[in-house]
């Protein structure tokens, strides 16, 4: 992973069961890839080591909802509840 990736959208959540823990989403600028396709940088910090990965579409906005569909899918692999603001068992991802 790069040292200095920016990150466009952060959001903090909290393990439901145990609200001292956090897990940090982060999500990167997309960019042009292969074949004409798009990806985009994700890691969720604290959830699993926080490996880079990437979501990828035909375009920017279909790269941008690949990461969320992957990010979503870690939460649910993961079995945990997490909690996002007031919103108990939600991530809003």
């Amino acid at each position: 992973m790069e040292t200095n990736q920016k990150w466009f959208a952060t959001r903090i959540l909290h393990d439901a069961s145990n609200p001292d823990v956090e897990v940090e989403v982060q999500i990167g600028f997309p960019e042009p890839w292969e074949d004409g396709l798009w990806r985009c940088v994700f890691r969720v910090e604290g959830l699993t080591v926080g490996e880079t990965q990437y979501g990828v579409g035909a375009d920017v906005l279909s790269a941008i909802n690949g990461a969320q569909d992957a990010i979503a899918k870690q939460f649910r692999e993961s079995g945990r509840r997490f909690s996002w603001g007031p919103l108990e068992g939600e991530t809003g991802i």
